[in-house]
């Protein structure tokens, strides 16, 4: 939204809900982005969202309009019917397409996408499932997505000449271990009992294996106890939110691992130079994983393989690369596709082809 509120190409005005839900806090503003507020009403218990105050973001005055890209939510139908018959452009911003559909649920979808002048999606592999649904891929853009770049520069640059034993030492972390780190909510989906299990036959070349997990949650007592079943280091370190503190933890670690599904830990990992190890079933993956590269920013395996998880890893850590080369592998993985900076570009230009017709 900052890199949005600096384009020189065009003007563009926020609209956003202002209440926090279900532990997001919502953003409000800040000295260069005015978040003017509609109304997002979510239901705790269904997570079901339904948007309300949201015309004023369809004044005539404006020449476009970029919305939520969500079926889901109702009102977006309604918001983009209204705005077309305004005479505005509209614009949905979504995952789009994240994996095969029936027939009439693909119909569906596109049916939605359609009211649309244009898609604008996270991955390539959205504009490969639209195309192969009929869909014309010639209304798609795909912008990614982004963290907070310039502060996570910040950050690496601060502690990249950090000697490795210093970083591990201020952690309480062995010098010598292979280290794993987790960094997300500890909930059953994230699929951590896999990698309790892999880490017990992981090759490490007769090193010490350490799983570090960052976050708290319901899933965390039960994995301690698989942990002590199978005699492996697992250290839970609880929630924290302190950037520079995760950035030593992430710029510590060999690698990051998500083994149920990975989004924006993968950029998060990335960004600080640290490979990532998810599973390879696209169709249950988020579209970030586009920024794993096998061999270059991180290591797959197939989805519900233990062996298989082990074997990655395995693979990850005797990768013949210093710390400085997988660290500018990993980055290079996110530079020209997955910055603010590139998003702006890629936004601008879809709303100038929605500006064309």
């Amino acid at each position: 939204m900052r890199e949005l509120a600096k384009s020189k190409r065009h003007s563009y005005h926020f609209f956003g809900g202002h209440n926090d839900f279900q532990g997001i806090k919502a953003f409000k503003g800040d000295d260069l982005v005015t978040v003017h507020p509609i109304s997002f009403i979510g239901d705790e218990k269904t997570e079901k969202m339904r948007i309300a105050d949201y015309e004023q973001a369809l004044d005539p005055s404006f020449d476009a309009t970029i919305i939520i890209g969500n079926p889901n939510i109702h009102q977006t139908w309604r918001a983009c019917l209204l705005a077309r018959c305004r005479g505005i452009k509209v614009g949905f911003w979504a995952h789009g397409w994240r994996r095969e559909e029936s027939w009439l649920k693909g119909k569906l979808r596109n049916l939605y996408f359609g009211l649309a002048n244009r898609a604008l999606v996270y991955s390539n592999r959205a504009v490969e499932l639209a195309r192969q649904t009929g869909f014309d891929d010639r209304r798609i853009t795909v912008i990614y997505n982004s963290l907070d770049w310039d502060a996570q520069c910040a950050q690496f640059e601060a502690l990249d000449h950090v000697p490795m034993a210093q970083l591990r030492a201020e952690l309480n972390l062995p010098e010598d271990a292979a280290i794993l780190l987790t960094i997300s909510r500890i909930t059953d989906i994230c699929q951590y009992d896999w990698l309790v299990d892999a880490a017990a036959s992981v090759d490490t070349q007769g090193r010490p294996l350490v799983i570090v997990m960052i976050g708290t949650g319901p899933a965390e007592q039960a994995l301690q106890a698989q942990a002590r079943e199978r005699g492996v280091d697992l250290r839970c370190v609880g929630s924290i939110y302190d950037e520079t503190r995760i950035a030593s933890y992430v710029m510590a670690a060999d690698c990051v691992v998500s083994p149920g599904k990975v989004g924006l830990t993968a950029m998060h990992a990335l960004a600080y130079g640290t490979p990532v190890v998810t599973h390879s079933d696209l169709d249950r993956q988020m579209p970030e994983v586009e920024a794993v590269i096998e061999g270059q920013s991180g290591a797959f395996f197939p989805y519900g393989s233990v062996s298989g998880l082990a074997d990655a890893i395995s693979r990850l850590l005797a990768w013949p690369m210093t710390v400085g080369q997988r660290r500018e592998a990993c980055r290079g993985a996110l530079i020209g596709r997955f910055t603010p900076q590139v998003q702006r570009e890629l936004i601008d230009d879809a709303v100038d082809a929605m500006l064309r017709g």
